[in-house]
This record gives structure tokens, C-alpha cells and sequence, in this order.
């Protein structure tokens, strides 16, 4: 089905394939950073092993098309707890991802570097998984009601004086440094703008979805 929709790309003069990768219900992809990461998978027979990714990037790239592939953090995270669940805030309230939590960033810096290959990329040398300059980041319709309820985390932003918006605002900030620091311009939908514009780098690009308001 990807093949047969990048295969339909061209014909709409559209040459970018953004692989929405992972998401609430279902992470599907094989990290060997973190091997239980697909345990959130729908069955055994619905996932991604890193050569099938790696088959359908080159199929697109054969056919002029960029993968640009999304894993949407902190929010839309359930399935990550599945393998996991210490780096969602608690087994009855899983999202967004525990901000408070070293495990967690320390979980997507390593997928980041399976993704990019933990280098630069550019048309000379690209790398990784992945080898395009954009990576997607999600960022949007994050609930933080979670981090108010879970003791821990409600902690750790209290003793820092952050609000559940400054956490926020620290966690997409953080994971967006760490696309930069692999070599990629970090893509991330408009909420995080709207919240947050003038703490963005200024090499993020903004997704917008939503119509005019």
C-alpha cells in the first residue's frame, strides 16, 4: 500500500511522503535501541523491521520522492508504554510521555540516532534509516493533565517552578535539539508554535494543519 501511494505521488506533482510512523494505538517500528518499543504494535505481523524500512525509502527515492518520516512526542504516545511504561507517566494515565524521566530522552535520543544514522545529512553523504533533512516530531495536541495527576512528575515540575505548559515547552525543545544535534531540521505541527514561538529554534519547521481562527 506505501509503494502503491508513492507510486501515485508523482501524478499530483507531490514529492514528499510523510510516513506518519507511530501513533497512539500503534508503534509498529523496530527500534534496536529499544527492542520492546514494537511490543505496542497491533500483532506481530504488523510491523516494520528497519530493512523493510529501509526497501521502501529507496523505493521512493528511486522514483524522486523524500521520505519524511513522523514520530509524534510527547502526546499520541500510548503504545510506546506497552514495552516501556516507565517512560509514561503511570500504567492509568500514559500521556504525553514522562517529561520528568531521564529514560525517556534518553530512549529518543537513541532512536533519533537509528533514525539519522547520528550524523549529518546532505545530498553528498545522507544517512541513517532515514536520510532526509526533515524529521518529524508531532508536538501536537498534547493533554498535560496527566503530569498534574502522576506525583512524581507533578514533583519534579514543581521543584523546577515549571508549569505543565513550561514542561511542555522543555520537552519539545529538548527532542528538538537532539534532531538538530543528528543532523536534521526537526519539523513539528503548529501547536508548538502557537505555544511556544519565541523558544523554537529558528531552524524548526512548522507543520500547520489547522484553518485560519
Amino acid at each position: 500500500a506505501i509503494r502503491a501511494m508513492i507510486d501515485a505521488l508523482p501524478y499530483a506533482k507531490l514529492n514528499v511522503l510523510h510516513w506518519h510512523m507511530v501513533d497512539a494505538q500503534s508503534f509498529p517500528f523496530q527500534s534496536l535501541s529499544s527492542p520492546r518499543l514494537w511490543d505496542g504494535a497491533f500483532s506481530p505481523s504488523e510491523r516494520y523491521t528497519q530493512a523493510d524500512v529501509a526497501a521502501v525509502v529507496e523505493y521512493a527515492r528511486l522514483r524522486g520522492v523524500r521520505v519524511m518520516v513522523e514520530f509524534d512526542m510527547p502526546g499520541h504516545n500510548d503504545a510506546w508504554c506497552t514495552g516501556y511504561p516507565s517512560i509514561c507517566p503511570s500504567a492509568s494515565c500514559k500521556s504525553p510521555l514522562n517529561v520528568a524521566s531521564n529514560e525517556t530522552f534518553g530512549r529518543i535520543s537513541a532512536l533519533l540516532r537509528e533514525l539519522t544514522g547520528g550524523r549529518s545529512s546532505s545530498r553528498s553523504s545522507p544517512s541513517g534509516l532515514f536520510p532526509d533533512e526533515l524529521l518529524h516530531l508531532g508536538g501536537d495536541e498534547v493533554n498535560t493533565e496527566c503530569w498534574h495527576s502522576t506525583p512524581s512528575v507533578y514533583r519534579w515540575l514543581t521543584d523546577r517552578n515549571l508549569s505543565a505548559d513550561d514542561g511542555y515547552a522543555y520537552f519539545v525543545r529538548k527532542v528538538g535539539e537532539t534532531a538538530i544535534s543528528n543532523g536534521r531540521r526537526p519539523v513539528q505541527w503548529s501547536e508548538v508554535f502557537d505555544h511556544f514561538k519565541s523558544k523554537l529554534d529558528p531552524r524548526t519547521v512548522v507543520h500547520v494543519w489547522k484553518g485560519q481562527t
